[in-house]
């Protein structure tokens, strides 16, 4: 400001500031003082919108805000005072809302508003009932029959499917195009207040043998059938679509090229064992699970060892003991090398690196985190204690789990094999059953289902379970929702040499199974000494 002459002086600051006066006199002599300006700003709302903007009879919309400077937040029509940053609403008539926002400072205050409108329409927005293909799985070139059931049904609401199938009326089935590949239909239902959405997948292709020759065990390296394998088990893809597995009769880990070529990674073939080292002299005593992480590195279920070991990623097959001690049986959760397990099989690893192993023998999920610590997830936390109870950690009950998968947020499915149920345990351990029944056994597809004898479980990019029903003799999918399919094979009609062909075609018993994005097929081992492909 500088010097002023009169007694006062007019300002506009831009926030709170504190100004210092200095008087002067004649002599040189000065004298000080102070006077602070409080500015309150206005409170900025950055977003105040409304989901969905157009509702039918009774339905409710979400008002959600975005307010930056606020010291109280306030809503009319009603609504009043709010907290948080959404509230849900259900007008019965079109309602346009107005959120305040104030900034009160010392008795003083200033505010913004923000407007916005829900449409009400006596017309009830869509709903869809069902849409269904009438089989899951289909030989090249085949065609399905879609049923899509949805209100209104009355004409005031206009009904697609996608893929080249057009204009649909509820309930009156219609047929696909000849397909070529696995193929996701989606069916879109609109009127004047809103729309719907539901999809259905259907898998088409072939089903065929990529390694071994069915029937044929042995031990051998070579191109596809030229393979051979004792007893394949674990199964795992890596990012650039080579095939890792476990062949558990042979006591080693195999690995196989996109182009079916099949060579030994690690272990000692035909020798059962616990040496750790580099390739082909590392040991193996019964490995069953294997997993990848993002590094590369693969990590394997000793089972017979009783131990989890790691195959380091570029080192040309060196295998470690990461937990538990050799021919050592028991339930000891604690650090890695003083941990002990029973029978571990099934093996997942999370983002970051911490392993979860189905521990069959004792009923229960580990875990062995990034540190090198064992506990207990989910099942007893004493030996001889399955059952098939959900609930949280201690309470929920296994029996003799295998098959483990994860998703991206952390939840983890189990089949478990001795219940005959899938299994899902939250990241904080809750486990529920998603599908099937404990102690019923049998191949109901639907909701209710029934399994017999899940052993192996993968899971891909948008949430569907793929599940190997070692003895249906099937591959069975299991929706977010639980709805199961059968997607390959015949219950109860094996085929033991899986001359393969048209899905859902038949095939031998099935034992593991892994998800390649990488060619979009389904890998999954068989208990007939091969490995086998499907789309998915």
């Amino acid at each position: 400001i500088g010097a002023v002459t009169a007694n006062s002086q007019v300002v506009q600051p831009g926030g709170t500031t504190t100004y210092t006066l200095t008087a002067t006199n004649a002599a040189g002599a000065s004298t000080t003082a102070t006077a602070t300006v409080t500015v309150v700003l206005a409170p900025v709302i950055v977003s105040f919108a409304a989901n969905p903007a157009e509702i039918g009879p009774g339905q409710s919309s979400t008002l959600s805000w975005y307010v930056v400077g606020a010291t109280s937040v306030s809503i009319d029509n009603g609504i009043g005072v709010v907290t948080g940053t959404s509230i849900t609403v259900s007008p019965t008539a079109t309602t346009t809302y107005t959120l305040t926002a104030t900034n009160a400072v010392n008795g003083f205050s200033v505010s913004s508003a923000a407007s916005t409108t829900v449409k009400y329409s006596n017309v009830p927005a869509p709903v869809i009932a069902a849409f269904n293909a009438s089989v899951p799985s289909i030989g090249p070139g085949g065609v399905v029959t879609l049923t899509p059931v949805f209100t209104p049904a009355d004409g005031s609401a206009t009904a697609t499917i996608d893929q080249g199938i057009g204009p649909v009326t509820s309930g009156v089935p219609v047929n696909s195009n000849p397909l070529n590949a696995s193929t996701t239909f989606t069916l879109t239902v609109t009127n004047s207040t809103g729309s719907a959405t539901a999809q259905t997948r259907v898998l088409a292709g072939n089903v065929a043998v990529f390694a071994g020759q069915p029937t044929s065990a042995g031990y051998q390296d070579g191109q596809g059938t030229d393979a051979r394998f004792f007893q394949p088990a674990g199964i795992v893809p890596d990012s650039a679509g080579n095939i890792y597995l476990v062949d558990q009769g042979n006591q080693v880990i195999r690995s196989i090229t996109p182009a079916g070529l099949t060579s030994t990674l690690a272990g000692t073939a035909d020798t059962s064992g616990s040496l750790d080292g580099v390739g082909l002299s590392a040991e193996f005593n019964n490995p069953y699970g294997i997993t990848i992480d993002s590094a590369g590195n693969l990590y394997i279920t000793d089972a017979g060892n009783a131990t989890i070991r790691e195959i380091l990623a570029n080192t040309g097959g060196q295998v470690i003991t990461l937990a538990g001690t050799p021919l050592v049986q028991g339930f000891q959760d604690g650090p890695a090398a003083t941990a002990t397990f029973g029978t571990p099989q099934g093996i997942a690893v999370d983002k970051k690196g911490n392993l979860y192993i189905a521990d069959s023998l004792n009923c229960n999920i580990r875990k062995l985190d990034t540190i090198g610590n064992v506990s207990t997830l989910a099942g007893p936390t004493a030996p001889g204690l399955c059952g098939s109870q959900d609930g949280t950690g201690s309470a929920a009950r296994f029996r003799n789990p295998v098959g483990l998968a994860i998703d991206s947020v952390g939840n983890l499915y189990v089949a478990d094999q001795g219940n005959s149920t899938i299994r899902i345990i939250s990241p904080q351990g809750l486990v529920t059953t998603l599908a099937g029944t404990a102690g019923v056994r049998g191949s109901q597809d639907g909701s209710p289902a029934t399994f017999h004898n899940p052993l192996g479980i993968a899971i891909d990019s948008v949430g569907n379970l793929y599940v190997t029903d070692s003895l249906n003799y099937t591959l069975r999918k299991v929706t977010p929702q639980g709805i199961v399919s059968t997607i390959v094979g015949k219950s109860g009609n094996p085929d033991p040499t899986v001359t393969g062909g048209p899905l859902p075609s038949r095939i031998g018993t099935p034992t593991q199974i892994a998800v390649d994005p990488t060619s979009g097929n389904l890998f999954f081992t068989m208990a007939i000494q091969a490995i086998a492909t499907a789309p998915y």
